[in-house]
């Protein structure tokens, strides 16, 4: 019975030891720095306002990287590109021969109006031989014979000026069949010459990229980043339970952990009510000036929330005096 006794109070004893073991998330959050006055203090981390991924968008050989770790770069300048020698001269060889099918088009049209103006010309011409012969014989000065010979030229005319209409539409449509299929093909090679060339998604600064000349990349690998740092956004967890007492504008005290120490004093931008799943916690979001470049994507902050009175004492009465719940789950819910 002794030594039952001895072992449990060697166990409370631990117990006082480490007395964050039995409190609650929410209790973990909250500092007393009164007897009944409290402060909410979260662990932070520093996020540059916009981070992106540079993204390899096809697979080869780099042939020339024109930006290094740290440059500033704006967006939609070259990062690096791979070697394409021969994809440029197939695009090359393509606009030539649609250049080509263009003056073929203008050559065929140029000589279908000119090839028409003379028919027509021809068929006036016809007619009013047929009409003067057609008279003559109304008046037994011509054969039938020679009204048919006249008529004959006529639609003989007619029948070449339509076969000359048709042929330049065959030769119309066939030239503009092949220039879609040769632009279709440029298309698609622009397209992989264009992935080819890597750009800057945002204007910011490089960090972690890992290309040189001579290295094989393969699609969709991630290569670098794009960091914004003009801004950033802190980023804290809080546990649930706190929620209500943490708004969107509501004021905070930012100590980060850097060299010299900094300091500062914001407003909430954003509270997201849902838990991440990866901390546990739901998040708030405070963004700020990054002055002189001392905060960093990754450093660390505690952020303080000072709750109002009567937020304090709702505090203190639920977490500290309320004491354990009666409730009990006996259940084993999947």
């Amino acid at each position: 019975m002794k030594a039952k006794f001895f072992i449990l109070l060697i166990f409370v004893f631990i117990i006082s030891l480490f007395p964050n073991c039995a409190k609650t998330p929410e209790q973990k959050q909250l500092v007393k720095t009164g007897k009944k006055e409290l402060k909410i203090k979260l662990e932070g981390v520093v996020r540059p306002s916009r981070k992106v991924k540079i993204i390899a968008l096809s697979t080869g050989t780099v042939e020339k990287v024109f930006f290094a770790n740290g440059d500033w770069i704006n967006e939609g300048e070259i990062i690096y590109k791979l070697k394409n020698r021969e994809l440029e001269t197939q695009i090359q060889n393509l606009k030539n021969e649609i250049a080509l099918i263009d003056e073929q088009l203008i050559s065929n049209r140029n000589l279908y109006y000119s090839a028409k103006r003379v028919k027509s010309r021809l068929i006036e011409i016809a007619k009013t031989q047929l009409n003067r012969i057609a008279e003559l014989y109304a008046n037994n000065c011509a054969t039938k014979r020679e009204v048919e010979l006249a008529e004959e030229k006529y639609f003989r005319l007619i029948d070449e000026q339509k076969a000359i209409t048709d042929n330049y539409i065959t030769r119309k449509n066939t030239l503009i069949q092949q220039k879609k299929q040769k632009l279709a093909t440029l298309k698609t090679l622009e397209l992989q010459l264009e992935n080819s060339i890597i750009r800057s998604p945002i204007s910011g600064y490089l960090s972690g990229l890992n290309v040189y000349a001579g290295q094989e990349v393969t699609k969709g690998s991630v290569v670098g980043y794009v960091l914004n740092l003009d801004k950033v956004i802190v980023k804290a967890g809080i546990a649930s339970g706190l929620y209500r007492f943490i708004k969107k504008g509501q004021k905070v005290k930012i100590d980060f952990i850097t060299t010299p120490p900094y300091k500062t004093e914001a407003k909430i931008t954003r509270v997201i009510p849902v838990v991440d799943p990866k901390i546990g916690r739901m998040t708030i979001e405070i963004e700020l000036d990054n002055y002189n470049y001392i905060l960093q994507d990754g450093t660390k902050a505690i952020v303080t929330i000072i709750p109002s009175k009567k937020e304090q004492n709702i505090l203190y009465k639920y977490f500290y005096e309320k004491g354990k719940s009666e409730i009990e789950i006996k259940t084993k819910i999947k």
